[in-house]
Order: structure tokens, then C-alpha cells, then sequence
């Protein structure tokens, strides 16, 4: 569950939209889930400096093909307080 990794006040930035705390972050996991069956994730590439974290994965699904996108994370402690997905 994306929830158990975040902090109680963690923000995910995602194609324009805004979701605050974990609530909010499983409504937009289930809604990604449910707009794109059978997608999975690819991570290509990770690097880490300090609590900042860059993730790039390539998305396979039945979507039009693979699709190439990065993740921003800020960590703090164990946990993420920040996503931001380009």
C-alpha cells in the first residue's frame, strides 16, 4: 500500500492534479489502477542525494505502448513526504 510509506501530511504532485495525506494518496493509486489495468512499473534507473530520490521507470500497459516517466521523491526519516511524477 502507497499509504504505509508516506508521511502523515505527504504531498503527490501527478499530472497537474494535487493529493495531500495518505487518503488521498490511495484514492489516486485505486483510480490509476482502475483507468489502467495490467499497467506495470519498469524502474530503469534510481539515484540518491541526500533525502532526494529520482526514480525513471518505463510503464507497459494497454495504453499505447511504453511510456517513459520520472519520480521525484523526498524522503524524510523511513518514509516519503513528497512525490512528484513528470
Amino acid at each position: 500500500m502507497v499509504a504505509a510509506c508516506l508521511t502523515p501530511d505527504a504531498v503527490i504532485v501527478y499530472d497537474g492534479m494535487l493529493f495531500k495525506g495518505p487518503a488521498s494518496a490511495e484514492a489516486w493509486r485505486a483510480e490509476s489502477q482502475r483507468r489502467y489495468p495490467g499497467m506495470e512499473i519498469e524502474p530503469y534507473d534510481i539515484v540518491r542525494n541526500g533525502d532526494d530520490v529520482s526514480l525513471k521507470m518505463r510503464l507497459h500497459g494497454a495504453f499505447g505502448g511504453p511510456r517513459d516517466r520520472t519520480c521525484k521523491f523526498r524522503v524524510r526519516g523511513e518514509l516519503i513526504e513528497r512525490i512528484d511524477v513528470y
